[in-house]
């Protein structure tokens, strides 16, 4: 694996990159795992809130063969979370 960093103007780190495969990460310096990971542990837990839609839509994802919701609950939760409605 090959480690990556972008620094901001005041020198804090803006972003971290990771890639498998010989790679050339442009405005970026190479980094040691030990940095990635520290990097990645400082970051804080972010919680996103429930949306009843989505556990809908992901409990079908998460085992298709427990069965399609009707297409109407189907359709009406794809509305609210993509159209707002």
């Amino acid at each position: 694996m090959e480690y990556w960093k972008k620094i901001n103007p005041d020198g804090t780190i803006s972003t971290v990159e990771s890639h498998s495969f010989p790679h050339i990460v442009p405005d970026a310096e190479k980094i040691t795992k030990e940095e990635f990971d520290g990097f990645v542990a400082s970051l804080p837990i972010v919680i996103i809130p429930e949306n009843p839609d989505l556990t809908i839509l992901n409990s079908y994802m998460a085992d298709p063969h427990s069965g399609l919701p009707d297409l109407e609950t189907a359709f009406q939760a794809l509305a609210r979370l993509y159209l707002g409605k």
